[in-house]
């Protein structure tokens, strides 16, 4: 194992290239930087030489910790039942540290408060606690974000995509796999190939779709949403006080509009209005009333 520590009195930037790694990155009010190398099995040769071979450094000029591990000449990644040479990382940073990385097979998990992040792994889980405006690509696994402050690009081959509150812009598309969102306050594009596709709460204009499975939006408040299915059910519940203007149809199955008419507004009273576009080539398309929970 090599520990290496810097002193770092602001949030810095993590630069991370790996090969096979699971990484771990722990955000916290902190003056240094400390960073652990560890092979994953201390007991396999090829771990600990690729641990020992791990290159770790920190520019405090540009303030930019690069982390890089040992790649065989071959790139090529053996998805056999032996796992190639290893290493497990853990990275203890200042709150608001910005993290870029990239792996071929591995996880990254974060805790604790980060600025912008962008990863990419081939194979692996991200999990990732709060974080700026964020980028992440996976081939296949999982992507759980708990909180995004910003815009969140997040796109997954073949996997599950969790996030929980998106403070921004959203584009999230998932290969084959379910796709599911908390709360997104910007303008939001959500969509699966093969998978059901479930929003929470939308507060301005979404997008949200799939060729094959279920796509539920369970509140939408003001601008466009577009929701529709290839194949599978259509749900989108409207907020209580938003006025709504319906263009609802499916191809086999059958269109239930639970919305009751209310009385036109007062003068001058402001009214949040939605355009809500919903179908489905074979599926049931609802929408009903949904109670108002706050003043977003």
């Amino acid at each position: 194992m090599s520990h290496s520590t810097f002193n770092t009195p602001a949030a810095i930037a993590v630069a991370l290239d790996l090969y096979v790694a699971d990484v771990r990155i722990v955000a916290a009010d902190r003056a240094d930087t400390v960073v652990e190398v560890r092979p994953s099995d201390p007991n396999k040769a090829a771990d600990v030489k690729a641990a020992e071979n791990t290159r770790v450094e920190y520019d405090e000029g540009a303030r930019v910790l690069s982390i890089v591990s040992r790649k065989p000449r071959n790139r090529f990644v053996n998805f056999s039942s032996k796992r190639p040479e290893s290493i497990d990382l853990l990275i203890e940073v200042p709150t608001d540290s910005d993290v870029r990385g990239e792996t071929e097979i591995g996880d990254f998990e974060s805790v604790g408060v980060l600025g912008a992040v962008q990863l990419k792994a081939g194979v692996g889980t991200v999990r990732l606690a709060q974080v700026g405006p964020v980028n992440i690509r996976d081939g296949v696994g999982e992507v759980l974000i708990e909180e995004v402050s910003g815009a969140a690009d997040v796109n997954c081959g073949s996997g599950v995509i969790r996030l929980g509150a998106v403070d921004g812009t959203a584009e999230v598309s998932n290969g084959n796999g379910k796709v599911r969102v908390g709360v997104v306050t910007g303008a939001a594009n959500v969509k699966s190939a093969n998978g059901e596709v479930s929003v929470d709460r939308a507060l301005s204009d979404i997008t949200a779709s799939a060729s094959n499975g279920e796509v539920r939006v369970g509140e939408v408040v003001r601008g466009k949403a577009t929701v529709t299915s290839k194949n599978g059910a259509v749900e989108v519940g409207v907020r209580e006080g938003s006025a709504a203007w319906l263009e609802l149809s499916t191809a086999v199955g059958r269109v239930y509009n639970e919305l009751e008419s209310a009385d036109a507004p007062q003068a001058g009273e402001p009214v949040d209005k939605v355009e809500i576009h919903a179908s489905t080539k074979l599926g049931d398309v609802t929408i009903r009333r949904v109670p108002r929970l706050d003043e977003d």
